[in-house]
């Protein structure tokens, strides 16, 4: 499981997420970016729930879209592939989905799941959803910043600065209790990723060295 935030900001698209993958009790399993970057033209990919990212990369390379508009078209086949590739585990997976729209000349952002566990009354599973911004958990961008914010302007809500507080907060405020084992999963590090008309990037903005693999990841409380 993890978090996801995102929004567009003019001719930019942002997705803040952290880089913990937990174990179902909620110990830390690895510690890795959770972006999948697009290669052929720029796109960004951030998962929730278990999917297998290096999978769904290698079929994501094989259905070989060749625009944003194509991505966004093949995911629900490329959805369908990844889940009777088979696994470990049954997918339960949900994405947003940053790409470049040539004809409207401005970043999209959509989402798609492969259940209801995602998302639910928003989207229809294996149909993309377009928006223009989503945050996850269940606190208010105002709350956990304190003051009054507009995501979409870059004015207002700095993904970097801002990203790195309210990802903090999501961390201390969510236990995940609807896992069966309720347990604070948001850590390792936060991660930026950028969508621009050629460009396709990740940044770290923080990280929290005290979540390790193998353990519980528990916050400070006293953090802001």
């Amino acid at each position: 499981m993890t978090i996801i935030n995102a929004m567009t900001q003019g001719k930019a698209a942002h997705i803040i997420t952290d880089t913990a993958y937990c174990n179902p009790d909620g110990t830390v399993a690895a510690l890795a970016s959770k972006f999948i970057v697009g290669r052929a033209f720029p796109f960004l990919i951030a998962p929730t729930g278990n999917p297998n990212l290096f999978r769904l990369a290698a079929i994501i390379d094989e259905a070989r879209p060749r625009s944003g508009n194509d991505l966004i078209r093949e995911m629900p086949e490329i959805l369908r592939a990844l889940e009777a590739s088979g696994g470990s585990h049954e997918l339960d997976a949900g994405f947003v989905i940053a790409t470049w729209n040539k004809r409207h000349g401005r970043p999209m952002l959509h989402l798609i799941a492969n259940t209801d566990n995602h998302w639910p009354g928003v989207l229809t599973p294996l149909e993309p959803y377009f928006i223009e911004y989503v945050i996850g958990g269940q606190i208010t961008v105002d709350d956990a910043l304190g003051r009054r914010v507009d995501v979409s302007d870059p004015r207002s809500f700095d993904p970097h600065r801002d990203g790195k507080i309210l990802v903090d907060v999501q961390r201390r405020k969510h236990r995940f209790e609807h896992l069966g084992t309720p347990a604070h999963r948001i850590g390792g590090a936060v991660e930026v990723g950028t969508l621009t008309r050629h460009r396709a990037s990740i940044r770290e903005i923080h990280q929290w060295p005290e979540d390790r693999i193998g353990s519980l990841i528990e916050p400070a409380m006293e953090e802001a």
